[in-house]
């Protein structure tokens, strides 16, 4: 066989991406009908912001028994502003 010549490149290139596209939107079609469908569900939204602290222990434990008594589907901790946390962190 002989060398690929640039339209040849170009037309394997297009195909790749035209491939890896069709492949996302399967992707992103199957992951909005499994939200659209789990829209019912009840999941609980923990934000901690600050430094972490051994007290932080106590308050993710609540937030668990909290989302097992209560029925919700999941909990969700989000960690908002830790910069000076991370920064002690790297120091160290």
């Amino acid at each position: 066989m002989g060398k690929k010549g640039p339209t040849n490149m170009l037309m394997e290139r297009v195909t790749r991406l035209l491939f890896v596209l069709f492949i996302c939107s399967i992707l992103i079609a199957i992951f909005v009908s499994i939200v659209a469908t789990g829209s019912d569900n009840k999941v609980l939204v923990l934000k901690i912001s600050g430094t972490i602290t051994p007290a932080l222990d106590d308050i993710i434990a609540n937030a668990i028994s909290k989302a097992e008594n209560e029925g919700f589907e999941a909990l969700v901790i989000s960690l908002i502003h830790l910069e000076e946390g991370w920064k002690k962190h790297r120091q160290s």
